[in-house]
C-alpha cells in the first residue's frame, strides 16, 4: 500500500469509529430520556 492509501484506511477506520460511538452513546442517551 501506498503512504497514501495508507492514510485513507486510518482516516475511515477513524471516521467508523466516532460514528459507532457517537451511535452508541444516542442510543444509551434516548434509553435514559425515556425515563424521564
Amino acid at each position: 500500500m501506498t503512504p497514501r492509501q495508507r492514510r485513507m484506511v486510518a482516516v475511515g477506520s477513524v471516521v467508523v469509529g466516532i460514528s459507532v460511538a457517537a451511535y452508541f452513546a444516542l442510543t444509551a442517551f434516548q434509553k435514559n430520556l425515556l425515563f424521564f
